[in-house]
């Protein structure tokens, strides 16, 4: 009966153990993919700043160029 239970906790840690790393790579890959979203997104901000100019909205809802 005593192995039986010991079976059960080691499993159960195991499972726990895969549980946490999975978790924590999936983390990781998160992260990377929001860095990655995030550079494309700046290089995107970049390049439309130079062909256009930063534009600011103003109070009566225009945008004047600001270049």
């Amino acid at each position: 009966m005593e192995k039986l239970e010991e079976k059960m906790e080691e499993k159960m840690e195991e499972k726990m153990e895969e549980r946490m790393e999975e978790k924590m790579e999936e983390k990781m890959e998160n992260k990377m993919e929001n860095k990655m979203e995030n550079k494309m997104e700046n290089k995107i901000e970049k390049e439309v700043e130079k062909k256009v100019g930063k534009y600011i909205t103003v109070n009566s809802g225009y945008y004047h160029n600001m270049a």
